[in-house]
């Protein structure tokens, strides 16, 4: 074979083999980088799914503390759409300016017990007896009305003492416990100011 021959068949061979070469290093490259892809999606995953994981065993948990957050949260609703009936449905000034005075302080401690529910991530879900209660006093009206309001009013606020006085001694948290030591003395003065005004209405 001349030299000239052999160097003809050797160049093709030569270019063939680096370029088979680098095709291979260009794959292995691919797929370094598919597979580091792949890996960093499945650790993201496997953290997200572990964080949902322990959020859900969060809200699941049935513990002192989100009992009493869950029947505080009902007893203070109910007690709010009572209130809001005495305001639009009550014949008295009395009941008007008294349930606009308590809804207020309800009010603000619904949106103190939803931020503490929210950062314990402890679900609410609220049981409506309000409108139970207040289907017996349909078909009352003006000063008998008044009265069956003041009732359940009273009945209401014995209840929410009693409950949040329980509360007191079987919460474990802090923060639950000062929130409770905050919203009794409230309780206290609407229980006062209601039985104040039954006796006026007798």
């Amino acid at each position: 074979m001349s030299k000239k021959l052999y160097w003809i068949l050797l160049i093709p061979f030569s270019v063939l083999t680096f370029a088979c070469k680098n095709s291979n290093t260009d794959t292995n490259n691919t797929d370094s980088s598919a597979n580091a892809r792949l890996e960093k999606t499945g650790e993201n995953i496997k953290e997200a799914t572990n964080n949902a994981v322990q959020d859900a065993k969060q809200a699941m948990t049935i513990n002192d503390d989100s009992q009493f957050v869950v029947k505080a949260t009902n007893l203070n609703d109910n007690e709010i759409a009572l209130l809001e009936a005495g305001m639009k449905m009550g014949s008295s000034k009395e009941v008007k300016s008294h349930a606009k005075m308590m809804l207020a302080d309800h009010n603000a401690l619904a949106k103190k017990m939803d931020a503490y529910a929210k950062s314990k991530n402890y679900p609410v879900a609220v049981k409506d007896k309000a409108s139970d209660k207040l289907d017996d006093m349909k078909d009352k009206k003006g000063v008998d009305w008044d009265r069956a309001w003041w009732d359940k009013m009273e009945d209401g606020h014995k209840d929410a003492i009693k409950t949040f006085e329980n509360g007191r001694n079987d919460v474990k948290d802090g923060e639950l416990k000062a929130l409770i030591d905050n919203t009794l003395p409230t309780l206290h003065k609407h229980l006062d100011m209601v039985t104040e005004m039954k006796e006026k209405m007798r």
